[in-house]
């Protein structure tokens, strides 16, 4: 695992998050903005010149982004009875899942829910019916945790010592 602080317009940063993109068909992000009252967010990135985008928000602001490739996700797909059924299945009652679905009109804009609940579970799905979403256990999901092995870079604007 890589664990070197880059910068963010650094070419190493930037070439790696490309690759990963060319290779796996998106990563994950996560991204804030120091001092910005909790300012940021968190997107499954497909294209390369969507994460610059992201990246072009850092100017003159200081923040990071925290980059995943392959995020663990138990199900994708567009959100209908037959896929609530699958979720149901295989995520237990009481077991903290979140569910994140990118707007394809604005790759920018990302919405998460989460809760622990089959009950909460059905009224998220009834929110985004028809909408792809993707799906998984809130412990699996990056940034609660990396997981050994797991690829991750990061990098931010912050000046390192």
């Amino acid at each position: 695992m890589n664990t070197r602080s880059y910068s963010i317009y650094e070419q190493a940063f930037l070439d790696q998050v490309k690759a990963w993109i060319e290779l796996d068909g998106e990563v994950y992000i996560s991204f804030g903005y120091a001092r910005s009252g909790g300012a940021g967010g968190e997107l499954l990135i497909r294209a390369f010149d969507e994460f610059e985008k992201v990246v072009s928000t850092f100017q003159n602001r200081k923040g990071g982004i925290e980059v995943y490739r392959h995020p663990r996700l138990l199900l994708r797909g567009i959100a209908n009875e037959e896929l609530l059924l699958k979720a149901l299945e295989i995520i237990p009652d009481e077991t903290d899942w979140f569910l994140f679905h990118n707007d394809p009109l604005n790759a920018a804009l990302a919405i998460g829910t989460g809760d622990n609940t089959h009950q909460e579970l059905r009224q998220a799905f009834v929110q985004f019916c028809g909408c792809e979403i993707a799906l998984g256990l809130d412990r699996d999901f990056p940034p609660q945790e990396r997981q050994e092995g797991q690829d991750y870079i990061s990098a931010s604007t912050l000046e390192s010592k």
